[in-house]
């Protein structure tokens, strides 16, 4: 238990019925093991390192040496509050390891959002708040090296002003085994991009220079005066259209905080980042097509909307009242997956016990948001909007789609929690593998 935590064991000790929640350490764990044999095994030789924030339980990040499992120690800490990251707020955000290339070798570093303030709980509109930057440190020793914020940062963005509480997304787009692109949203509806411009050194191998190269853009903006969060970070995947490239940048938004919630309209966005000149403007909602009511395919005049479709920015999908998404979004196979939460009943308390609510998986084609189906016997051409979704069993909020690989199957199945929700008729053939640093 970390030392911050031992104030509460008396609390806890004596249990009683009255007052706040007491909260421990509830973040998420990244482990980082160096398996030489790539044995799955932590051998004698072989280090194994755990990363993990506090969430609700506070603003501090931890590096647990466990290559002794019998005799874990703690490697270094990093303090929200103070120094480097004073800006740091409820460690939400999980520690996405990933190697840069920066010194002229190959760098372990870690990237995680400022987290989340709780100002947030009870905020009516989109409000500055603590968390709001987004860090790299060493993995080694906790170190900073970058940071970007709308103050006290390494790079001055001047509208990163709401907590970031989400994962962030890494691509490595020239696939050399170097992060070059990161992808995240905000409380305040926005989707942020960052590139690092991988110059070439003395020696022709690329690197990233902190002082100078990341380039900061905020490439959407959809909270406006609505309350629209994103809590989890953006799908993102390559989309080669009729020569031109692009990645398609899918998130949902939804207030996790207040799930029983119906005051604001949430939606489900994809935009269009084309790879060989990436957006430099910020997307507004009037610049995505709205594919909520499937015109696409199911208008009467269908080649004008695809027409308005292919000259927007990408599309936008509303959900009902009050429904939410409120897990990560995942894209497999051309079509985008993700489950909703939608109160069908308001208890006054938050997350009052006689609610009822209902789940949703919904299954729709990446590109244009038309409805499809796991099963490859269906045709895609009579199914309607209606058919982008089908209902989850079980209570509570649903998880994020789970895809099971499993040996000798001729498809994907499809989970959510222990529920099938559907499988994926497929034969998956491994053609191509690559080992990363």
């Amino acid at each position: 238990m970390p030392q911050e935590l031992l104030p509460n064991l008396y609390a806890i000790q004596r249990n009683l019925t009255t007052g706040g929640h007491i909260y421990g350490l509830d973040g998420a764990l990244t482990l980082r093991h160096d398996d030489e044999d790539s044995d799955g095994e932590i051998d004698a030789s072989e280090t194994a390192i755990l990363y993990f924030g506090m969430r609700r339980g506070g603003q501090h990040y931890y590096a647990l040496d466990v290559s002794d499992t019998a005799n874990p120690r703690l490697l270094w800490k990093i303090s929200g509050g103070s120094g480097d990251f004073l800006n740091l707020a409820q460690t939400w955000s999980r520690m996405t390891l990933t190697t840069v290339r920066h010194g002229g070798s190959a760098k372990k570093v870690l990237i995680f959002g400022g987290g989340y303030d709780v100002a947030n709980d009870h905020a009516t509109a989109r409000e500055p708040a603590a968390g709001s930057h987004l860090y790299i440190v060493d993995a080694d020793n906790g170190r900073l090296l970058w940071s970007v914020g709308h103050a006290g940062a390494s790079v001055t963005a001047s509208d990163m002003r709401y907590s970031i509480a989400s994962d962030i997304t890494t691509i490595d787009l020239n696939a050399n085994g170097y992060a070059d692109r990161l992808y995240f949203g905000d409380m305040g509806g926005q989707l942020w991009r960052v590139i690092f411009n991988e110059a070439a050194s003395g020696s022709e191998a690329p690197t990233v220079d902190f002082t100078r190269s990341p380039s900061v853009e905020r490439i959407g903006d959809f909270g406006g005066d609505q309350n629209r969060r994103f809590y989890y970070p953006p799908a993102v995947a390559m989309i080669a259209d009729q020569g031109d490239r692009y990645l398609a940048v899918t998130i949902g938004s939804g207030n996790r905080a207040h799930p029983l919630d119906t005051s604001v309209d949430d939606w489900i966005f994809m935009l269009r980042d084309p790879v060989e000149a990436p957006l430099a403007h910020t997307v507004k909602m009037s610049d995505l097509y709205d594919a909520t009511d499937n015109q696409v395919a199911e208008g009467s005049d269908t080649a004008s909307e695809r027409e308005a479709l292919a000259t927007a920015d990408g599309w936008k999908m509303r959900l009902n009242s009050g429904e939410k998404s409120l897990s990560t979004l995942v894209v497999f196979d051309g079509k985008l997956r993700f489950t909703t939460y939608e109160p069908t009943s308001v208890d006054d308390a938050v997350c009052g016990s006689s609610a009822t609510a209902r789940g949703r998986y919904y299954v729709m084609n990446l590109v244009d948001a038309t409805p499809t189906s796991d099963d490859s016997s269906e045709d895609d051409a009579l199914l309607t909007k209606d058919d982008r979704w089908s209902d989850i069993d079980g209570l509570g909020i649903p998880g994020s789609p789970m895809l099971a690989f499993l040996p000798d199957s001729d498809g994907v199945d499809v989970y959510v929690g222990k529920e099938n929700v559907g499988r994926i008729s497929s034969d998956i053939r491994r053609i191509y593998w690559q080992q990363t640093h």
